[in-house]
């Protein structure tokens, strides 16, 4: 199943129970950020979505479908999660 990244990465917002608001405070951006991820106006850059993956304890299958959805190339994919 496809899923977009701006719907991802809500789903994993969500499934931590976190408000936009705290989402933001955790990753260290502006709320406005993270909208602007969820609302698929703006793709978080490399470090900001390793950040998104630690914060919202992503599992590796989560991290290779956001690796793959940011486009990042088969050199540059995401770390497993710890």
């Amino acid at each position: 199943r496809i899923v977009s990244m701006d719907r991802l990465l809500k789903a994993l917002r969500e499934r931590n129970g976190w408000s936009v608001v705290e989402a933001a405070e955790r990753i260290g951006v502006t709320r406005a950020t993270v909208y602007s991820w969820e609302n698929g106006d703006k793709e978080p850059e490399k470090p900001a979505l390793r950040s998104l993956c630690e914060a919202y304890g992503a599992t590796d299958t989560e991290r290779e479908e956001l690796a793959k959805l940011r486009a990042f190339g088969a050199d540059a994919d995401l770390p497993p999660a710890a």
